[in-house]
């Protein structure tokens, strides 16, 4: 018998408890928490096969609100983080677009060694890497824009 995942709601409840942040990363994650959660009742059901779509669409029948989170776990989770870090729900403040992007690649990572393994889901942790390194690559370059513009 295997153990069941935990939900998303679990996983994501979870990771912003231990998140060690004080200040303004805080009130970073604070922001980035709701809007997460926001992202994946709306996009994530794009990620999610015929017979899951079925089961979401009942469970939203009882209670819309965070019904996605509620009934869906890290294999689903895995699937949808890469959007959460692309246009157009990644931030325009440079800031909290880092913020946003170690979000993904700390949830990826703790998805992937405590309830997923690599081997299991290769090729969606290789579409979240991937999403993370142009996330990177583009903050860089933005920061570099926005440096020139300041001192011209």
């Amino acid at each position: 018998m295997t153990t069941p995942r935990p939900s998303i709601d679990q996983i994501l409840t979870q990771f912003f408890a231990r998140q060690p942040a004080t200040g303004v990363g805080r009130r970073r994650l604070h922001f980035l928490d709701p809007l997460l959660r926001r992202y994946l009742e709306t996009e994530g059901s794009r990620s999610l096969t015929t017979p899951l779509l079925a089961q979401l669409a009942i469970e939203r029948e009882f209670e819309p609100a965070g019904a996605f989170a509620r009934i869906m776990n890290a294999d689903d989770l895995i699937y949808t983080l890469p959007g959460f870090i692309e246009p157009p729900w990644l931030q325009e403040n440079l800031l909290l677009r880092k913020a946003q992007i170690d979000l993904v690649a700390g949830l990826a990572t703790l998805v992937v060694s405590r309830y997923l393994g690599p081997e299991d889901f290769a090729c969606a942790v290789m579409e979240v890497d991937a999403t993370i390194s142009r996330a990177r690559l583009q903050l860089r370059e933005d920061r570099r824009a926005a440096q020139f513009d300041r001192h011209g």
